[in-house]
């Protein structure tokens, strides 16, 4: 389960409570489109973190004028 991370105000934590269903509609998006084989190594790890902490960003853009998640850390990952 990833988590957004930032050091930003209150603000941009409450948009991401508002805008919860589109930036899940993202972060499956980028799930669907990475290869089960770039999950396995420390730089497709990251990777992945960068690529879901743009999709986030972009959603919040295209909502609320600004993005400002400055990373996404795994809490869990499960490949099935």
């Amino acid at each position: 389960q990833p988590a957004p991370y930032t050091q930003r105000d209150g603000r941009l934590r409450h948009w991401v409570q508002n805008r919860q269903p589109a930036i899940r509609s993202a972060i499956l998006v980028q799930l669907a489109a990475t290869p089960e084989q770039d999950i396995y190594s420390v730089e497709g790890k990251n990777a992945h973190a960068k690529r879901l902490t743009n999709a986030i960003n972009q959603v919040l853009e295209e909502n609320e004028g600004f993005g400002g998640i400055e990373n996404v850390h795994f809490k869990g990952l499960l490949v099935q």
